[in-house]
């Protein structure tokens, strides 16, 4: 057996691909039979319409798509080892108009493209994608086994949690301003909310719920809905108004919780009673509720077993829920007031 040094084992032994070769999505719906996705490796088109519908959304909107990874074979064949979801089942097909955008789907900056081609689509969306370019990697010189190997590894990975989706969606300028309130004491307050929690964006999560719940937005509060939410966020941006407000309410609370024991404080401040108490708060604001008097009778409505316990029992995040909840908290704020008031205070959830 001949002897090898490592480094001529590395030379000798090592994949190696190209240099990125992007390919523009004109290029690639020009000449579709520029690649061949038939490797035994490759799993059947599986993506459904939606799913090619957010992709090209994403590409609209500018979020990054993953490289395509492809080998050239001894007869100048270059088959694809991972990327066929991509290319052969939503960019080639919708390039060519074989294939729309699914009915219902929402707008893009405003644009409402439900069920309409890629002919169909603004001029100024159709040059965004003719002009997207897709990194391509070429692999030389492979076996078999590697290449199985290889899109083994390729598909192997942990899949993004929700909160990781939706912070790739809220992009770095919003994650900045989340990193300046997440550090403030309310959030050290809250149940649950240890170095772990935080390692896991909880408190991230929570804010952007915040966020939702002072626009009004009672539906957006879990699962699909929250993404949409960052979405929303992400293209319109977080107005001035809605920053100063969050400042507002979140200092708020912790002034009024702050004469609570530690253990009170996780008691009372859990992550859907945080939610409900800042909009509850942002009324209370407005009337000159002192933030103590507001957290002595909004705690004895979290604390009560009743009709506000029973919203914290399945489908926690539900818009009625939600409502509900705050609806009970602004309701406690009129012991101390009159009955005009009182009516105004209804009015404002």
């Amino acid at each position: 057996m001949e002897n090898k040094t490592l480094a001529e084992r590395i030379a000798q032994e090592r994949l190696n691909k190209s240099q990125a070769q992007p390919r523009s999505l004109r290029q690639l719906g020009r000449n579709p039979e520029s690649i061949n996705f038939d490797l035994q490796v490759q799993r059947n088109l599986r993506w459904t319409d939606l799913q090619v519908s957010e992709l090209i959304e994403s590409i609209i909107l500018g979020f990054p798509i993953p490289p395509v990874y492809t080998v050239k074979s001894d007869d100048n064949i270059t088959w694809c080892i991972d990327g066929k979801q991509r290319i052969k089942r939503a960019i080639i097909p919708f390039m060519r108009d074989e294939i729309a955008i699914v009915e219902n789907f929402r707008p893009v900056f405003g644009v409402d493209i439900s069920g309409l081609t890629f002919s169909q689509l603004p001029p100024e969306f159709q040059e965004i994608l003719e002009e997207e370019r897709i990194v391509f990697y070429q692999f030389d010189k492979i076996e078999p086994h590697q290449i199985e190997e290889m899109f083994k590894r390729l598909n192997s990975g942990t899949p993004l949690t929700r909160i990781e989706l939706i912070r790739s969606i809220l992009g770095a300028e919003i994650l900045d301003w989340f990193d300046t309130i997440t550090v403030k004491k309310l959030f050290s307050m809250m149940s649950n909310m240890t170095e772990a929690a935080k390692e896991k964006f909880y408190d991230q999560e929570i804010l952007l719920q915040i966020c939702g719940i002072l626009n009004g937005d009672y539906a957006k509060q879990g699962g699909k809905a929250l993404e949409a939410l960052a979405l929303d966020l992400r293209i319109n941006g977080i107005s001035d108004e809605l920053k100063t407000q969050v400042v507002e309410v979140i200092d708020y609370l912790a002034e009024g919780f702050s004469n609570y024991e530690e253990k009170e404080q996780r008691r009372l401040l859990k992550k859907n009673d945080v939610v409900a108490l800042c909009k509850a708060s942002a009324v209370a604001i407005k009337y000159g509720v002192d933030p103590k008097e507001f957290a002595g009778l909004t705690g004895s409505v979290i604390v009560k077993n009743g009709p506000y316990k029973a919203t914290k029992i399945g489908g926690t995040t539900s818009e009625p829920k939600v409502r509900k909840r705050v609806e009970l908290l602004v309701e406690s704020l009129s012991i101390n007031e009159s009955e005009d008031k009182t009516g105004q205070l209804e009015m404002e959830v």
